[in-house]
């Protein structure tokens, strides 16, 4: 059951009717960026609590897809950037709130090694100490890491969401990828937007933990492997949901690993009373998850809205039209409306009412008419506020 909300009318020019918002607690995860040589930045978080959202209006939820896989960048492996991660954002009539994807790791062949820029900023390649560090997006994330020598020097760690991306440590290691940030909207307490490892230089041989260590927040590990040309990667990409970065690969690797796709989680207080995404209730909240990537729909129901009023010329009569079919009596029975479930008051002016229950009704659709029982002659100062008789005497269904 959903009651409806009262409304205001002045007689004779003023009409006037209560906008309606609700608040909603958000978080935004962008998808996280893949790996390369240096690991993929996580995707950028952003999160609030009592965020306003019109009702009975539809909210364009997207999701960012993880970012592509690159490869390593020496010999035949290819000059491939690990890809950004998409965006992913709330977008309302209020305005438009997006988490940026997250940068993709660098590769030896591109941009001098340099990690791309994005929600964290994805790790450098191997061999790089002097590359610039990528950068991440302020109030999102941060940078990634790069590689701490120019001889057998490993990839740089993706850039988390909580924490910068980690600079390899040693000959053959990778550096680890930034810790991402915990959220417990979802009712768990779970990380979103960790980096992805860097990895382990060529040295023919298998180093045991070469790979850098994913960031908490789904970030993929580094490969440990570096065999010569060909696809030797044992990295992992980015946890699907969460905005993880993927792990870095093997320099002469032609493939590396992708970043883990974003997520959006709404969470209201009570029952549910919108549409959209994966709806549970837990702790006395609504939430709704969105996991598939793209734009989904979501409305806030709400209370039915007034769309318009108008009273009739000689002011015997005013006329409601809701947003919804709106019934009374019982909340467990679509029952007809009748004068008794409204309650009339006015002030102000000459008029008055002689009695506080409306004298008629019509029901029409969405439109209720309703007979003011008017004393007097008014003046046009006059304000008429229109009540449900009770909390559950009208509602919509």
């Amino acid at each position: 059951m959903r009651n409806v909300w009262c409304i205001l009318i002045c007689l004779f020019f003023c009409v006037n009717a209560f906008s309606q918002s609700t608040s909603i607690d958000y978080l935004i995860v962008a998808g996280g960026g893949g790996g390369a040589s240096g690991g993929g930045g996580g995707g950028g978080v952003l999160q609030a609590t009592n965020y306003s959202i019109p009702i009975n209006s539809n909210i364009t939820i997207t999701v960012g897809a993880g970012g592509s896989s690159g490869s390593g960048g020496s010999g035949s492996s290819g000059a491939n950037i690990g890809g950004n991660g998409g965006n992913s954002s709330i977008s309302s009539a209020y305005g438009n709130i997006t988490a940026i994807g997250g940068g993709g790791g660098g590769n030896s062949a591109v941009n001098g090694g340099k990690g791309a820029d994005g929600g964290s900023g994805g790790g450098g390649s191997y061999d790089k100490p002097s590359v610039a560090y990528s950068s991440g997006t302020a109030g999102q994330g941060n940078r990634g890491g790069r590689s701490d020598r120019a001889g057998y020097g490993a990839g740089g760690g993706g850039g988390g969401a909580g924490a910068v991306g980690s600079n390899a440590p040693t000959t053959h290691r990778g550096g680890p990828g930034g810790n991402g940030i915990q959220s417990s909207i979802s009712g768990n307490a779970t990380y979103y937007g960790g980096g992805g490892g860097g990895v382990n230089h060529n040295c023919s041989c298998s180093v045991s933990n070469g790979g850098g260590q994913g960031g908490l927040g789904g970030g993929g590990n580094g490969s440990s492997l570096g065999y010569g040309n060909g696809n030797y990667n044992n990295g992992t990409a980015g946890t699907p949901n969460t905005g993880g970065g993927g792990g870095g690969t093997d320099p002469e690797s032609t493939t590396a690993n992708a970043g883990g796709s974003g997520i959006v989680i709404i969470r209201y207080l009570g029952t549910p009373k919108a549409t959209g995404g994966d709806i549970t209730e837990v702790g006395g909240y609504t939430i709704h998850t969105f996991n598939s990537i793209g734009n989904t729909i979501f409305n806030y129901r709400g209370n039915p809205e007034i769309q318009r009023t108008q009273i009739s010329v000689d002011n015997s009569t005013v006329s409601v039209t809701f947003s919804d079919y709106v019934y009374g009596g019982s909340a467990s029975a679509t029952s007809t409306l009748e004068v008794a479930d409204f309650a009339l008051t006015m002030s102000g002016g000459s008029a008055s009412l002689s009695s506080a229950t409306p004298s008629s009704i019509s029901v029409s659709g969405t439109t209720i008419g309703l007979g003011i029982p008017l004393s007097g002659i008014p003046d046009g100062n006059e304000l008429l506020t229109i009540l449900p008789a009770s909390n559950s005497s009208i509602f919509s269904v």
